[in-house]
Protein backbone atom coordinates (compact mmCIF):
# COMPACT_ATOMS: atom_id res chain seq x y z
CA UNK A 1 0.00 0.00 0.00
CA UNK A 2 1.38 3.73 -0.74
CA UNK A 3 2.41 5.44 2.45
CA UNK A 4 0.53 8.43 0.87
CA UNK A 5 -3.38 6.47 1.00
CA UNK A 6 -5.74 7.46 3.39
CA UNK A 7 -6.47 4.69 5.90
CA UNK A 8 -9.21 3.90 8.78
CA UNK A 9 -7.89 2.17 11.71
CA UNK A 10 -9.60 1.61 15.81
CA UNK A 11 -7.87 3.21 18.38
CA UNK A 12 -7.23 1.20 21.36
CA UNK A 13 -9.76 3.66 22.89
CA UNK A 14 -12.14 2.31 20.17
CA UNK A 15 -12.48 5.08 18.47
CA UNK A 16 -12.39 5.21 14.59
CA UNK A 17 -9.39 6.92 13.15
CA UNK A 18 -8.56 8.35 9.53
CA UNK A 19 -5.05 9.54 8.36
CA UNK A 20 -2.21 8.58 5.93
CA UNK A 21 -1.08 5.06 6.03
CA UNK A 22 2.84 6.75 6.77
CA UNK A 23 0.86 8.19 10.03
CA UNK A 24 -0.57 5.04 11.33
CA UNK A 25 2.54 3.39 11.00
CA UNK A 26 3.78 5.82 13.47
CA UNK A 27 1.36 4.93 16.16
CA UNK A 28 1.10 3.15 19.77
CA UNK A 29 -1.56 0.48 18.40
CA UNK A 30 0.63 -0.29 15.12
CA UNK A 31 4.48 -0.53 17.12
CA UNK A 32 2.88 -2.25 20.00
CA UNK A 33 1.59 -4.77 17.30
CA UNK A 34 5.17 -4.81 15.13
CA UNK A 35 6.75 -5.40 18.62
CA UNK A 36 4.90 -8.43 19.14
CA UNK A 37 5.17 -9.72 15.57
CA UNK A 38 8.34 -9.52 15.85
CA UNK A 39 8.74 -12.16 18.76
CA UNK A 40 6.55 -14.49 17.59
CA UNK A 41 9.34 -15.08 15.11
CA UNK A 42 12.02 -14.26 16.65
CA UNK A 43 13.30 -11.53 15.03
CA UNK A 44 13.69 -13.36 11.70
CA UNK A 45 12.46 -12.90 8.04
CA UNK A 46 9.60 -15.36 7.82
CA UNK A 47 10.67 -16.26 3.81
CA UNK A 48 14.48 -16.47 4.00
CA UNK A 49 15.61 -16.43 7.38
CA UNK A 50 17.98 -13.30 7.82
CA UNK A 51 18.15 -11.41 11.12
CA UNK A 52 17.71 -7.64 9.80
CA UNK A 53 16.85 -5.17 8.27
CA UNK A 54 13.49 -6.55 9.24
CA UNK A 55 9.41 -5.09 7.93
CA UNK A 56 6.57 -6.34 9.46
CA UNK A 57 4.36 -6.61 5.59
CA UNK A 58 0.18 -6.62 5.64
CA UNK A 59 -0.50 -9.77 4.37
CA UNK A 60 -4.21 -7.86 4.48
CA UNK A 61 -5.36 -4.22 6.00
CA UNK A 62 -8.96 -5.02 6.85
CA UNK A 63 -7.77 -4.97 10.64
CA UNK A 64 -5.62 -1.87 11.24
CA UNK A 65 -5.37 -1.52 14.43
CA UNK A 66 -6.46 -4.64 16.02
CA UNK A 67 -4.03 -7.00 13.90
CA UNK A 68 -3.97 -10.20 14.47
CA UNK A 69 -0.61 -12.34 13.95
CA UNK A 70 -1.54 -13.88 11.25
CA UNK A 71 -2.68 -10.62 9.23
CA UNK A 72 1.17 -10.00 9.03
CA UNK A 73 4.09 -11.46 7.81
CA UNK A 74 7.67 -10.49 8.51
CA UNK A 75 10.13 -9.78 5.98
CA UNK A 76 13.69 -8.67 5.64
CA UNK A 77 13.71 -5.21 2.77
CA UNK A 78 14.85 -8.18 -0.17
CA UNK A 79 11.99 -10.15 0.49
CA UNK A 80 9.57 -7.11 1.22
CA UNK A 81 10.23 -4.99 -1.28
CA UNK A 82 10.02 -8.70 -3.51
CA UNK A 83 6.06 -9.77 -1.98
CA UNK A 84 4.59 -6.30 -3.88
CA UNK A 85 5.18 -8.39 -6.92
CA UNK A 86 1.89 -10.09 -7.54
CA UNK A 87 3.40 -13.23 -7.92
CA UNK A 88 5.25 -13.23 -5.11
CA UNK A 89 1.68 -11.70 -3.30
CA UNK A 90 0.14 -15.56 -4.09
CA UNK A 91 3.48 -17.16 -3.44
CA UNK A 92 3.38 -15.63 0.14
CA UNK A 93 -0.31 -16.51 0.56
CA UNK A 94 0.39 -20.04 0.24
CA UNK A 95 3.39 -19.58 2.66
CA UNK A 96 1.20 -18.37 4.75
CA UNK A 97 -1.74 -20.65 4.70
CA UNK A 98 0.17 -23.66 4.55
CA UNK A 99 2.83 -22.53 7.39
CA UNK A 100 6.21 -24.33 8.12
CA UNK A 101 5.44 -27.31 5.42
CA UNK A 102 4.87 -24.95 2.32
CA UNK A 103 8.08 -22.72 3.41
CA UNK A 104 10.23 -26.21 3.29
CA UNK A 105 8.30 -27.19 -0.04
CA UNK A 106 9.57 -23.89 -1.82
CA UNK A 107 12.87 -24.20 -0.09
CA UNK A 108 13.62 -27.63 -1.75
CA UNK A 109 12.14 -26.32 -5.11
CA UNK A 110 14.45 -23.49 -5.22
CA UNK A 111 17.62 -26.19 -3.90
CA UNK A 112 16.89 -27.99 -7.04
CA UNK A 113 16.59 -25.34 -9.32
CA UNK A 114 20.08 -23.95 -7.91
CA UNK A 115 21.60 -27.27 -8.19
CA UNK A 116 20.71 -27.78 -11.76
CA UNK A 117 22.43 -24.39 -13.09
CA UNK A 118 25.15 -25.27 -11.39
CA UNK A 119 25.49 -29.11 -12.59
CA UNK A 120 24.73 -27.39 -16.07
CA UNK A 121 27.54 -24.85 -15.20
CA UNK A 122 30.40 -27.96 -14.33
CA UNK A 123 29.56 -29.88 -17.51
CA UNK A 124 30.14 -26.55 -19.67
CA UNK A 125 33.15 -25.34 -18.44
CA UNK A 126 34.56 -29.46 -18.86
CA UNK A 127 33.90 -29.31 -22.35
CA UNK A 128 34.99 -25.66 -22.79
CA UNK A 129 38.37 -27.03 -21.05
CA UNK A 130 38.47 -30.09 -23.45
CA UNK A 131 37.27 -28.34 -26.70
CA UNK A 132 40.36 -26.18 -25.66
CA UNK A 133 42.69 -28.56 -25.17
CA UNK A 134 41.82 -30.80 -28.16
CA UNK A 135 42.32 -27.10 -30.26
CA UNK A 136 45.26 -26.60 -28.46
CA UNK A 137 46.79 -30.16 -29.86
CA UNK A 138 45.77 -28.78 -33.27
CA UNK A 139 47.99 -25.83 -33.25
CA UNK A 140 50.71 -27.97 -32.54
CA UNK A 141 50.73 -30.76 -35.18
CA UNK A 142 53.90 -30.73 -36.90
CA UNK A 143 54.46 -29.32 -41.04
CA UNK A 144 55.41 -31.77 -43.21
CA UNK A 145 58.73 -29.79 -43.15
CA UNK A 146 59.32 -30.81 -39.47
CA UNK A 147 58.57 -34.28 -40.49
CA UNK A 148 60.89 -34.80 -42.87
CA UNK A 149 63.33 -33.11 -40.85
CA UNK A 150 63.23 -35.70 -38.06
CA UNK A 151 64.86 -33.36 -35.64
CA UNK A 152 65.64 -35.14 -32.72
CA UNK A 153 65.50 -32.08 -30.19
CA UNK A 154 62.06 -30.46 -32.04
CA UNK A 155 60.42 -34.20 -31.63
CA UNK A 156 59.61 -34.19 -27.58
CA UNK A 157 57.92 -30.52 -28.69
CA UNK A 158 55.75 -31.18 -31.69
CA UNK A 159 54.87 -35.20 -31.11
CA UNK A 160 52.54 -36.63 -28.46
CA UNK A 161 53.75 -39.21 -26.14
CA UNK A 162 53.86 -42.65 -27.27
CA UNK A 163 55.03 -46.06 -25.66
CA UNK A 164 56.24 -47.16 -28.68
CA UNK A 165 60.15 -47.02 -29.09
CA UNK A 166 61.03 -44.68 -31.49
CA UNK A 167 62.55 -46.90 -34.31
CA UNK A 168 64.88 -44.93 -37.01
CA UNK A 169 66.31 -46.32 -40.30
CA UNK A 170 69.77 -46.18 -38.83
CA UNK A 171 68.86 -48.43 -35.74
CA UNK A 172 66.06 -50.64 -37.12
CA UNK A 173 68.78 -53.55 -39.08
CA UNK A 174 65.89 -56.09 -39.99
CA UNK A 175 62.15 -55.20 -40.88
CA UNK A 176 59.49 -57.04 -42.58
CA UNK A 177 58.67 -56.73 -46.39
CA UNK A 178 55.34 -55.25 -46.75
CA UNK A 179 54.30 -58.20 -49.04
CA UNK A 180 54.82 -60.79 -46.23
CA UNK A 181 53.44 -59.25 -43.30
CA UNK A 182 50.57 -61.42 -43.15
CA UNK A 183 53.15 -64.49 -42.36
CA UNK A 184 53.57 -62.49 -39.09
CA UNK A 185 50.80 -61.41 -37.26
CA UNK A 186 50.51 -60.96 -33.82
CA UNK A 187 54.35 -59.96 -34.05
CA UNK A 188 55.55 -56.48 -33.19
CA UNK A 189 57.44 -55.49 -35.50
CA UNK A 190 58.35 -53.16 -38.48
CA UNK A 191 57.31 -53.32 -42.20
CA UNK A 192 58.31 -51.39 -44.38
CA UNK A 193 56.90 -51.40 -48.75
CA UNK A 194 55.37 -48.81 -50.86
CA UNK A 195 52.63 -47.18 -50.47
CA UNK A 196 50.45 -47.41 -53.48
CA UNK A 197 47.07 -46.37 -52.56
CA UNK A 198 45.44 -44.68 -50.06
CA UNK A 199 42.12 -43.22 -48.60
CA UNK A 200 40.34 -41.32 -46.07
CA UNK A 201 36.94 -42.46 -45.20
CA UNK A 202 35.97 -39.01 -43.42
CA UNK A 203 31.85 -40.31 -43.50
CA UNK A 204 32.91 -43.61 -42.13
CA UNK A 205 32.46 -44.81 -38.47
CA UNK A 206 35.91 -43.42 -37.31
CA UNK A 207 36.66 -41.48 -39.83
CA UNK A 208 39.73 -43.77 -41.03
CA UNK A 209 42.61 -43.29 -42.94
CA UNK A 210 43.85 -46.26 -45.19
CA UNK A 211 47.35 -47.01 -46.43
CA UNK A 212 47.55 -49.66 -48.72
CA UNK A 213 50.83 -51.19 -49.93
CA UNK A 214 51.80 -53.43 -52.60
CA UNK A 215 48.35 -52.55 -54.66
CA UNK A 216 45.30 -50.73 -54.74
CA UNK A 217 42.59 -51.82 -52.71
CA UNK A 218 41.26 -54.37 -52.43
CA UNK A 219 43.95 -56.31 -53.01
CA UNK A 220 46.65 -54.68 -51.43
CA UNK A 221 49.41 -56.58 -49.19
CA UNK A 222 49.26 -54.85 -46.09
CA UNK A 223 47.50 -51.54 -44.42
CA UNK A 224 48.36 -48.45 -41.85
CA UNK A 225 45.44 -47.71 -40.03
CA UNK A 226 45.28 -44.13 -38.67
CA UNK A 227 41.58 -43.50 -37.07
CA UNK A 228 40.23 -39.58 -37.25
CA UNK A 229 40.93 -39.21 -33.37
CA UNK A 230 44.71 -40.02 -33.84
CA UNK A 231 44.84 -38.25 -37.62
CA UNK A 232 45.23 -34.29 -36.28
CA UNK A 233 49.28 -35.67 -34.87
CA UNK A 234 50.31 -36.81 -37.95
CA UNK A 235 50.87 -34.19 -41.66
CA UNK A 236 48.09 -32.36 -43.06
CA UNK A 237 46.47 -34.79 -45.64
CA UNK A 238 48.82 -38.40 -44.49
CA UNK A 239 46.88 -39.91 -47.65
CA UNK A 240 48.19 -37.57 -49.90
CA UNK A 241 51.84 -37.43 -47.95
CA UNK A 242 52.18 -40.91 -48.01
CA UNK A 243 50.99 -41.80 -50.96
CA UNK A 244 53.63 -43.21 -53.59
CA UNK A 245 56.34 -43.02 -51.10
CA UNK A 246 58.26 -45.93 -49.46
CA UNK A 247 57.30 -46.51 -45.54
CA UNK A 248 58.03 -48.17 -42.51
CA UNK A 249 55.70 -48.68 -39.36
CA UNK A 250 55.89 -50.33 -36.15
CA UNK A 251 54.03 -51.69 -34.28
CA UNK A 252 51.68 -55.24 -33.65
CA UNK A 253 50.33 -57.00 -37.10
CA UNK A 254 47.08 -57.44 -37.01
CA UNK A 255 44.06 -59.01 -39.06
CA UNK A 256 40.79 -57.66 -39.66
CA UNK A 257 38.37 -58.94 -41.81
CA UNK A 258 41.57 -60.70 -44.31
CA UNK A 259 43.05 -57.36 -43.86
CA UNK A 260 46.63 -56.91 -42.61
CA UNK A 261 47.19 -54.17 -40.89
CA UNK A 262 49.03 -52.00 -38.18
CA UNK A 263 47.24 -49.50 -36.53
CA UNK A 264 49.35 -46.31 -36.27
CA UNK A 265 48.35 -44.12 -33.16
CA UNK A 266 51.79 -41.75 -33.18
CA UNK A 267 53.24 -40.35 -36.30
CA UNK A 268 56.66 -42.00 -34.36
CA UNK A 269 55.32 -45.12 -35.26
CA UNK A 270 56.11 -44.08 -39.25
CA UNK A 271 59.05 -43.00 -41.09
CA UNK A 272 60.07 -42.72 -45.08
CA UNK A 273 62.04 -45.67 -45.87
Amino acid sequence: MSRGRRVEWIARDGSLRAAAYSDYLNTEEWKSTRDKKLQSVKCRCEMCGSTGPLQVHHLNYCRLGQEKLNDLRVLCSKCHALSHTPRFEAFLDGVAGGGRKNLVKWALVWVVIVLIVVSLGVGLWAYTGRLGGRLASLEKQPTIEEWEDWDEELLPEVLAPTKTPTLRPETVSEYIPSNEASDHVGENAVVCGPVVDTHYAVETTGSPTFLNFDRPHPDQTFTILIWGDDRHKFPSDPEDYFKGKSVCVTGTIETYKERVEIIARNPEQLWLK
